[in-house]
């Protein structure tokens, strides 16, 4: 996977391409992979990585992926419009965030960086009006009713509409805590990226992009590192200061984050980044959990592994510990309404 998606990033940019990791694969195996890849959602641009390097595709597979890749990317760019002029017209101050973005202005528009919903962030004052603006486009809020508490206390509200990209409505760029909240700031700084189209598309600097990039990981321990690291390369590849980023990081407790992530790329991708080293101690548990050199390790669900699976990632224990704090009373309220 990250050498198909290193080839296919790596041609999107212009970049010679790093050195292959998978000799003449077989049919088999490129299947499996390609499946692997439309889980994530990332089968179109891991087709065209494959083809970059000259690996022999299965009939159709090509043509299956990027129709794939299309439909999504239509679904989004219409979701993406509906909401930036309902917020527009609401004066809603606003930036798309993730693959709302990085599918334009990174991979051509093309859907080659799949989405599940459409991630926009707003100032907290303004979403009762983005709320409304939402209800009018025939969305509603989703409020799984076992956990109205600890829904309510996320960064984001999830809206739904029949037929239609769900929304994710984020009211902080991050979940503080554990981390810090530089909402004001990403909203100030604010950049307008464009698509191939010429659509102007409101989101992050791009180190903001990173940045955010980096929080996701921290906060879902590396889980969806394909996407993210898709993101981040793209930032970067487009003049992003790595150091800016680093300090950003550092600031809002991501800076152990931060070196997991390059230490990610500069392996897989053969990207160098600097980054301040955590404590000795820290770098072999980080490398393992975040899959620098392999697979990613597993952690048990039980005792432990449950404890170390649940932690936020952050280098500051007041963070980390008044985020499961808050976390143990919002499910605690959660099961007493119950």
């Amino acid at each position: 996977m990250w050498d198909a998606l290193g080839a296919a990033v790596h041609a999107q940019h212009q970049r010679a391409l790093p050195a292959a990791r998978l000799p003449d694969p077989d049919g088999a195996l490129v299947a499996a992979l390609l499946r692997k890849a439309e889980a994530v959602q990332l089968d179109g641009l891991v087709a065209d990585g494959l083809l970059a390097r000259g690996v022999a595709l299965p009939a159709g597979a090509a043509e299956r992926a990027r129709r794939r890749s299309l439909a999504q990317a239509v679904m989004l760019s219409t979701a993406r419009a509906a909401v930036h002029d309902a917020f527009h017209a609401a004066g809603v101050p606003h930036v798309f965030l993730k693959g709302a973005v990085t599918d334009a202005a990174f991979l051509g528009g093309r859907g080659r960086r799949g989405v599940s919903d459409l991630d926009v962030l707003v100032p907290a004052a303004a979403e009762p009006e983005a709320h409304g603006a939402l209800l009018a486009l025939g969305y509603r809020r989703d409020l799984p009713p076992r956990h109205v508490a600890t829904t309510l206390a996320s960064k984001e509200r999830c809206y739904l509409a029949a037929g239609q990209l769900a929304v994710d409505l984020h009211v902080r760029a991050l979940n503080s805590p554990p981390f810090g909240d530089d909402t004001p700031g990403i909203l100030a700084r604010a950049a307008d990226w464009e698509t191939p189209d010429g659509t102007r598309i409101p989101g992050p600097g791009a180190e903001d992009l990173v940045v955010i990039a980096v929080g996701n990981l921290a906060g879902d321990r590396f889980l969806p590192r394909y996407k993210m690291a898709v993101d981040a390369w793209g930032a970067l590849a487009h003049a992003a200061d790595a150091a800016v980023v680093e300090q950003r990081c550092r600031a809002l407790g991501l800076g152990w984050a931060w070196w997991a992530l390059a230490e990610l790329l500069a392996a897989r991708w053969q990207l160098s980044l600097h980054a301040a080293l955590p404590p000795p101690w820290a770098r072999p548990v980080l490398a393992g959990l975040a899959g620098v050199h392999g697979a990613p390790w597993r952690t048990p669900d039980k005792g432990l592994g449950a404890l170390l699976a649940g932690w936020p990632w952050t280098e500051r224990p007041d963070g980390a510990l008044r985020a499961a704090l808050r976390w143990a009373a919002l499910r605690a309220r959660d099961a007493a309404a119950r």
